[in-house]
C-alpha cells in the first residue's frame, strides 16, 4: 500500500532557480528532503495506526517490512510503500494476556487409528475464554475454542482447534490473525494525516538543503 506525496510546482520552481548552476544541486536537495520525509512518514503512520487499533508501537515496527520510498522518474513526487505480514491477534490487547487454563478437562477429537476409522479422543484441560481486540472501535471479539498457547520458541499466540489432526495424531490448531500494517493504514483519514505530515517535513527539509548547498558556493 502506497501513500503518494509530492512537492508543489512553486516549491520545485523555486528550488530549481536557486540551485541553478550547482552540479546535481536540485537532485541532491530533493533526494535528502524526501528521505527525511520517509522517516517522518513512518512515525506518523505508527501514530495513526495506534489511534485506531489496539497495538503497540513496537509491534507495528516488528510486523512490517521497512517502509520504502518509491520515487517517480520526473522528480517532485514519490510514494511511501508500506507492506508486511498479518499481525497475530495476540498482539492486539488479548484478554487474558497470557496462557490460562481451568481445572476442567474436555474431550478433543483427533483423527487417528480408532475402531472402524473413528477418531481417537484425547482429554485436555479446558482453556479460559480468550478474546482479542484489533480495531478499538469494534471492541473485543472471540471465537469457539479459542485459546492461548506458546510456540516452541516461547512466544504466545491465540489459536483455535480445527477438528483435524497432525501427522503425529495430535489435534490440529491454527493461529488467529489480525490485520497487516498496510491494511491498518488503508483508511482515508490515516493516509491523509501521513501525507500531510510528510509533505510538511519534505518542504521544510528542502529549504534547509537549499540553504546548505548555497552556502558551499
Amino acid at each position: 500500500m502506497g501513500i503518494r506525496i509530492g512537492l508543489s510546482i512553486e516549491q520545485m520552481d523555486r528550488a530549481e532557480k536557486l540551485l541553478y548552476g550547482i552540479p546535481d544541486g536540485l537532485k541532491t536537495a530533493e533526494s535528502n528532503a524526501f528521505n527525511r520525509g520517509l522517516t517522518a512518514g513512518k512515525t506518523e503512520a505508527s501514530k495513526q495506526i495506534r489511534q485506531r487499533y489496539a497495538i503497540s508501537a513496537g509491534n507495528v515496527k516488528k510486523y512490517q517490512n521497512e517502509p520504502r520510498l518509491q520515487r517517480s522518474s520526473g522528480g517532485g513526487d514519490a510514494a511511501i510503500v508500506f507492506s508486511g505480514p498479518k499481525v497475530p491477534l495476540f498482539r492486539f490487547k488479548p484478554s487474558p494476556g497470557n496462557r490460562s487454563y481451568t481445572s476442567t478437562r474436555i474431550p478433543v477429537p483427533v483423527r487417528g487409528d480408532g475402531e472402524d476409522g473413528d477418531p481417537v479422543w484425547r482429554m485436555v484441560f479446558k482453556n479460559t475464554n480468550v478474546k482479542g481486540m484489533d480495531a478499538k472501535a469494534s471492541g473485543y471479539k472471540s471465537g469457539k475454542n479459542w485459546f492461548i498457547a506458546n510456540f516452541k520458541s516461547g512466544h504466545p499466540g491465540i489459536f483455535k482447534r480445527t477438528g483435524g489432526s497432525t501427522e503425529n495424531n495430535r489435534a490440529e490448531i491454527q493461529e488467529i490473525w489480525g490485520f497487516a500494517v498496510a491494511d491498518m493504514l488503508d483508511y482515508e483519514p490515516a493516509r491523509e494525516a501521513v501525507k500531510k505530515r510528510v509533505e510538511e517535513v519534505v518542504g521544510q527539509r528542502l529549504e534547509h538543503e537549499i540553504g546548505r548547498l548555497l552556502s558551499r558556493y
